[in-house]
C-alpha cells in the first residue's frame, strides 16, 4: 500500500497535533509514503508560521531537522505538465484550492500505476473529491 500524504497529513508525522498518532501508525504500516514536491515548501511555510505565532525557536529547528531527514524517505512526486492540467480541472470543477488540486493530481498519478493507494488529508472538501475520484481516504 502507498500512503499519499497531503501537507495537512505530512505535518502530523512531525508535529504533535490531533490525529498525529493515527497518521504515524498508518505510515509505519504503508509500504511507501508519498507526497508532492510542493509539500516541502508547504511544510516549511507552516512551520515558519507556527514559529511566528510563538513556537519556540529551538523546537522549530528540531522539527525542521526531523522533517529534512524524513523527507529523504518519502516518494516525492514531481509535478509535470499533465498533472498541472489535471489539477486545473480539479480546481475548476470541484472548487479546490490550487495546491489541494495539485496534491490530488499527484495522488491520482500514483493510483493509476498502483491502485492500493490511501489518500491522507485533513480537509473535508479535498477528501470528498478524492473519494469521488475513486480513492480510499484515511
Amino acid at each position: 500500500m502507498i500512503l499519499y500524504l497531503d501537507t495537512s497529513a505530512l505535518v502530523k508525522l512531525f508535529v504533535e497535533e490531533a490525529h498525529s498518532p493515527e497518521v504515524r501508525t498508518v505510515a509505519r504500516l504503508a509500504g511507501t509514503c508519498a507526497t508532492s514536491r510542493i509539500a516541502y515548501v508547504e511544510f516549511l511555510s507552516a512551520l515558519a508560521r507556527r514559529e511566528r505565532e510563538g513556537l519556540n525557536a529551538e523546537t522549530a529547528q528540531g522539527l525542521r531537522e526531523s522533517f529534512e531527514a524524513g523527507w529523504l524517505n518519502l516518494m516525492v512526486v514531481e509535478v509535470n505538465r499533465g498533472m498541472t492540467i489535471r489539477a486545473a480541472g480539479f480546481a475548476r470543477v470541484h472548487a479546490l484550492r490550487a495546491y489541494d488540486a495539485v496534491h490530488l493530481a499527484c495522488a491520482q498519478e500514483i493510483q493509476e500505476a498502483v491502485p492500493e493507494l490511501v489518500f491522507a488529508c485533513f480537509d473535508e472538501r479535498l477528501n470528498q473529491v478524492a473519494q469521488m475520484q475513486g480513492m480510499r481516504v484515511l
